[in-house]
């Protein structure tokens, strides 16, 4: 399968905007809510932005159900899709009319379903032609769009406090269910216009089945000595670093020896993990790549000068990458071979 890059997207959103066309889809049976009591007041004040979504003012959450929610302000307008909309929750939302705003699902994991798509959005007035539409697409291969599900707002009733629009989601259609690693980031929840703007998004979904997956052998390869291979040194205590383990370097040296030894499916990887010109006493915690915090101990050594090895497996992220955490109040150099990796 073509993998649908960044260009064919946003060309897509592009072009959409242009025509106009997203206006004219028929809007599938959605449900409209009544707003909390704890709407937001009078949008035309601006508010201070908000740091984190508004998740208490939805509906109730379902059992048995994960959820990604997605701030208003971190959707992207396809006029400069590097730059995401600036806005905060509860203020006005000052646009082009027709100008849409995508957001691209890229954090959901493989084999998940959506059960959910809902809209926290305001409306305090009517635009003329009052056409904002609330899509959720899946992209697929190379410029090919699903669209799954969308609503027109034009039935909401202007009012200063939020208003919840839910897309229906067929339960069984394998077009809801991620298919694999990559496609995550095409999925893409978008709005058009501006009579009723969005505040945030619900996207509740549920983890698919778990897949044993499987390992590949390779002979065994370094792909990172921080006594040559940048970055270099030691690892301090309390600092992290983050380190690909996508290539192979002479041992020894930084030469680059070979290019993708761990190919981009790959999931996790089976390391041996060495550290070298210890002080003190510490650990290293070897994580994904997006870890933001250390898991459990790796490694640890006792005194200064020691050369201890340990033989582990541990998941990537979707660059290839590591997060490497030292503790423990000592620093050390530390090498990573690499022996296989799963898929």
């Amino acid at each position: 399968m073509t993998t649908l890059n960044d260009t064919s997207r946003r060309a897509f959103l592009t072009a959409l905007a242009a025509s106009g066309a997203a206006a004219a889809v028929v809007a599938a049976p959605g449900t409209v809510r009544a707003a909390a009591p704890d709407g937001v007041g009078d949008p035309g004040t601006p508010a201070t932005p908000s740091a984190a979504p508004r998740t208490e003012a939805f509906p109730t959450p379902t059992s048995g159900t994960s959820y990604k929610f997605v701030l208003g302000g971190e959707f992207q307008p396809t006029s400069d899709p590097t730059v995401p909309f600036s806005k905060g929750f509860g203020q006005v939302q000052t646009t082009a009319g027709g100008l849409i705003f995508f957001y691209a699902l890229n954090e959901l994991p493989t084999g998940a379903r959506i059960t959910e798509v809902m809209f926290s959005v305001q409306k305090t007035a009517v635009s003329s032609p009052d056409n904002s539409t609330l899509f959720i697409y899946r992209m697929t291969s190379g410029t090919a769009i699903a669209l799954l599900n969308s609503q027109n707002t034009v039935a909401l009733a202007p009012q200063p406090t939020e208003q919840f629009v839910s897309l229906v989601v067929d339960p069984v259609s394998p077009l809801w269910v991620l298919d694999n690693q990559f496609d995550a980031s095409h999925w893409l929840v978008v709005t058009l216009g501006t009579s009723a703007r969005v505040n945030s998004v619900r996207i509740g979904y549920v983890p698919g089945p778990t897949t044993p997956l499987a390992f590949v052998p390779i002979a065994p390869k370094r792909a990172y000595d921080s006594r040559f291979v940048a970055p270099l040194g030691p690892l301090p205590n309390n600092t992290n670093r983050v380190i690909s383990v996508a290539d192979s370097y002479v041992p020894g040296t930084g030469t680059l020896e070979q290019t993708n030894i761990i190919p981009p499916t790959a999931r996790a990887i089976a390391y041996n993990l060495t550290v070298a010109n210890t002080l003190g006493s510490g650990f290293l915690s070897v994580n994904p790549g997006d870890a933001v915090a250390p898991g459990g101990s790796s490694i640890n050594w006792f005194g200064p000068g020691q050369l201890l090895a340990n033989g582990l497996n541990v998941n990537l992220n979707a660059n290839r990458q590591v997060n490497v955490f030292a503790g423990g109040g000592g620093t050390a150099d530390f090498i990573i071979d690499v022996m296989g990796y799963y898929v």
